[in-house]
């Protein structure tokens, strides 16, 4: 799966207008394949005295290819629209931890009386190093 992705990637950077019209031909045959079948099975059961039986209708489903790939040049002159409008900061931003707000578990009770305990005591070996430094050169 992930020579795969890495394949659609160079081909995407080669090629973007191509590789995304046959991304979209692909996602739009089968996002329209999943609605007629969900479409079918409600109104097999809503209209079973009926006895109507609809196929799979192609030619909606080539309509919908083609419009999606039509659009597919202006999705992507968009997007590199956006990407030069805002351009993202750092590669791996999906991986960065944001910082909790202060209303969080890590922020109240016990762990905010730790960390200040843990402040002062810090603060007052700070002083005492100080002082036993003056000490030394008097």
């Amino acid at each position: 799966m992930a020579s795969f992705f890495r394949f659609w990637t160079r081909q995407a950077e080669a090629r973007p207008f191509v590789t995304i019209a046959v991304t979209e031909a692909c996602l739009s045959a089968c996002g329209d394949l999943i609605a007629q079948t969900v479409g079918k099975h409600i109104t097999a059961s809503s209209s079973a005295a009926e006895g109507e039986a609809k196929g799979y209708d192609l030619w909606r489903t080539s309509r919908f290819i083609l419009f999606a790939t039509c659009i597919s040049p202006i999705g992507v002159r968009w997007h590199r629209f956006l990407d030069s409008r805002f351009p993202i900061r750092s590669s791996n931003t999906w991986f960065k931890t944001k910082r909790r707000p202060p209303s969080s578990h890590a922020h109240s009770g016990v762990a905010a009386a730790a960390r200040h305990a843990n402040r002062a005591r810090r603060k007052m070996e700070r002083r005492n190093t100080a002082k036993q430094v003056g000490k030394r050169l008097i």
